[in-house]
């Protein structure tokens, strides 16, 4: 085995700092650098690195250095930049450079069809530490890929290219530590995903010819492809935009499942890719350009509201790499008024209150206006309770008003008895259950002529 493990003993690292959508890095064979990132030297070089004189045929010769990842959509996302991690640096002359290249797989494992990438990077412009190699010292550097090469196959190979001008030249691709014992972390996959490139020997897999499957710092990121988001929230005004301040105090909806109905058949059915809101919001990342359906699912919308902005669903035409991120959906409240039902006891004497209360489904935004009357049923005005009539008024954000009712007592057995209270002439609102029972229960024995009682 050629490669020798060396000590590590500093760390410097450098990342810029950049957000990315949740599909951009591929750092699945670069997980973790610490806490002991290394070079690996063998035979006067280095494996990762030039110079390379056990496998290059002259020590100008360039050396690669390949990662393999899986794409994730092949032949639509591209690759935009590479991330390397670069150390080690000695070029008195900067008359070394290297290049970042992206290679389709050739169906065996190792790099085939040359996709595209950039060259000609000074490591000494570019601002790599220079150092000894062994002090595992390095930085990473974000490299753009103008031409954004888009992967074909289903997996890549991304490369860091090094063309040294002398024989004295230095650079090395940092890669991680093999594992226990020789440090805390194990590293790899055993998946014989890296690669190396010298002119001696062309292609060789690191796992099967040097026994090493240590990760190397080459992550590629990914274009922003297509995507779809938006926001879900009380319209209460109805006019089509988000106002959380005062008036209106439009609030989010939460829970709600969005989803893309890929059949059509406007129902969710397993394996749609869906989203649930969280302070309203709703994303579907990492798509490819297309059509697409974006639907509410109906168990998920809350009750009492209706649909005012957009349709259930609504039809999207996505470009490649296009983001939609105003696809959104406004419930305005139903504002519904309804009445409960009252039963007590008539009492022997004076009069007894029947409360009725008078509920609004939602608190509105302007004063909302409802008349009521009471109606005989077996219970007579005048007789059994005393007749009323007039209008509530709920102003703005009250959802409760009570309709008092004076119920007359006796001693008379009557049987329990019932009256309504209905409501009418609704403004700005809609009557959903306008009648509610008043039931009298009558308290009152009966007298027989033995002297004995009864219900």
């Amino acid at each position: 085995m050629k490669a020798g493990l060396l000590w590590c003993n500093l760390l410097l690292m450098w990342v810029a700092d950049q957000a990315w959508s949740q599909c951009g890095e591929l750092d699945t064979q670069w997980e973790n650098i610490g806490p002991t990132p290394i070079n690996y030297g063998f035979g006067g070089g280095w494996i990762s690195g030039v110079p390379d004189p056990v496998n290059s045929v002259l020590p100008t010769d360039p050396k690669g250095v390949y990662e393999r990842y899986f794409s994730p959509n092949p032949g639509v996302t591209g690759v935009d930049a590479v991330r390397v991690g670069l150390g080690g640096l000695t070029d008195a002359n900067d008359d070394m450079t290297f290049q970042v290249m992206v290679y389709d797989d050739d169906g065996f494992g190792a790099p085939g069809a040359f996709l595209g990438g950039t060259s000609s990077i000074s490591p000494t412009v570019l601002g790599v530490p220079q150092n000894d190699p062994t002090t595992n010292e390095f930085a990473e550097f974000w490299i753009d890929l103008p031409t954004n090469p888009i992967p074909t196959t289903g997996a890549f190979h991304v490369g860091v290219e090094i063309f040294p001008g002398g024989a004295d030249d230095v650079l090395v691709v940092t890669t991680s530590c093999l594992g226990p014992p020789g440090c805390p972390v194990a590293e790899g996959e055993a998946d014989e995903s890296n690669h190396i490139f010298t002119t001696g020997f062309g292609y060789e897999n690191l796992l099967t010819v040097y026994g090493a499957d240590f990760d190397i710092n080459i992550v590629p990121r990914l274009i922003e492809p297509a995507n779809i988001g938006g926001l879900v929230w009380l319209d209460r005004n109805g006019n089509g935009v988000n106002d959380p301040a005062p008036p209106a105090n439009e609030t989010p909806i939460d829970d709600l499942v969005v989803y893309l109905d890929e059949n059509g058949n406007n129902i969710k059915d397993p394996g749609e890719p869906e989203s649930t809101t969280a302070q309203g919001l709703y994303a579907f990342n990492c798509l490819a350009g297309g059509n697409y359906a974006v639907a509410l699912d109906a168990p998920t919308i809350p009750s009492g509201v209706l649909l005012t902005t957009g349709m259930n669903p609504t039809l999207v035409s996505l470009a490649s790499n296009q983001t939609i991120d105003d696809l959104n959906f406004g419930f305005s409240p139903i504002l519904d008024l309804s009445i409960d039902d009252v039963t007590l006891l008539e009492g022997d004497a004076g009069t007894t209150a029947f409360d009725f209360t008078v509920n609004l489904s939602f608190p509105g935004l302007d004063p909302i206006d409802v008349s009521y009357a009471t109606a005989d049923g077996s219970a007579l005005a005048g007789t059994d309770y005393f007749a009323v009539s007039d209008a509530l008024t709920f102003a703005p954000g009250e959802q409760q008003k009570t309709i008092t009712v004076d119920v007359l007592g006796d001693q008379l057995y009557e049987g329990d008895e019932t009256f309504q209270v209905q409501l009418s002439n609704p403004v700005n609102a809609n009557i959903a259950d306008g009648s509610a029972t008043g039931t009298i229960l009558d308290d009152d024995d009966v007298i027989f002529a033995n002297g004995f009682g009864g219900d």
